[in-house]
Parts: structure tokens; C-alpha cells; sequence
């Protein structure tokens, strides 16, 4: 059976008409996370963070970020406020935010905080690690990169 232009053109159209509906049901499905649910809001206060970054890269001594054996050792160069709750270190997961992670800086008597990343709760991949803390009621922060394996 020899087919016309006029069935070829229709196939053609219907074929393109199902991709499309295809590839607009595909990117529904997909999930779109924000950095934060309040992005919004934390952009019209970026500016403190930016003072805090300032005042972070101004320090004498730096922070010390290192991972050995899926331990993380965080060496801060001032003590952090041992009551103050935004004294805070968010491990955070760009690729899905249900691996986010946030911890209480609590740090021995040499400013030094040990965290374990254990397997369940720290999957392998990219991660970035969000460090805020108060000293001496002066607001620091940083952050660093690292990938788990």
C-alpha cells in the first residue's frame, strides 16, 4: 500500500502533537526545589548575609573544614556563643532537599566540633555546608564544598 502526502502529514502532526503532550506531562512530574522554602524573604535580607561574609573573611584566623573517615572536624577561630540558637551548621543537599541536615554548634574546649556523617543520614554525592554562628554577639558565616563518597 503506497501512502499519500496528505496521511504522511497527518502522521507527522499527530507524532509532533504527542511528544509535545509527552515532554509537558514529563516536566510536571519533575521536582523543582528552591534553595529554601522562604527565598523570597531571604533575598530582602541578603545584605546581613553579605556583612556576615564580610566580617567572616576579615577574621585573623580562618574556619577549618575537613572530612576524614565520614567524620567532619570544624574548627572555628573565635568560640561561638554556647546558648545562642542560631548558632547553626546546615548540611545542605542541592540535588533533593529531603537530605538536608541541620546541626547545633556545640564545640569542645578548643572551638573544634566533630560531626559524624554517617550513611543514613548522609547519602554519597555533593554536598554544601552552610556555617552560621555568633561570637561575642558579632554574626559570622561561610560556606564549603565537599563531595561524600
Amino acid at each position: 500500500m503506497r501512502l499519500n502526502w496528505g496521511i504522511i502529514i497527518v502522521i507527522l502532526y499527530t507524532g509532533f502533537i504527542l511528544l509535545v503532550l509527552i515532554m509537558v506531562m514529563f516536566s510536571f512530574t519533575q521536582k523543582v526545589d528552591l534553595v529554601t522554602d522562604n527565598y523570597y524573604e531571604k533575598e530582602l535580607k541578603y545584605q546581613e548575609q553579605i556583612d556576615k561574609i564580610k566580617r567572616t573573611d576579615q577574621l585573623s584566623d580562618k574556619l577549618d573544614f575537613q572530612i576524614n573517615s565520614r567524620i567532619a572536624y570544624i574548627k572555628f577561630p573565635n568560640k561561638p556563643d554556647p546558648e545562642n540558637p542560631n548558632n547553626l551548621i546546615h548540611f545542605y543537599r542541592p540535588s533533593n532537599s529531603n537530605y538536608d541536615r541541620i546541626v547545633k554548634i556545640s564545640t569542645d574546649s578548643t572551638n573544634l566540633q566533630k560531626i559524624e556523617l554517617n550513611k543514613e543520614k548522609f547519602s554519597k554525592g555533593f554536598w554544601r555546608v552552610m556555617i552560621n554562628w555568633i561570637s561575642g554577639g558579632i554574626a559570622y558565616y561561610t560556606e564549603k564544598e565537599f563531595f561524600l563518597n
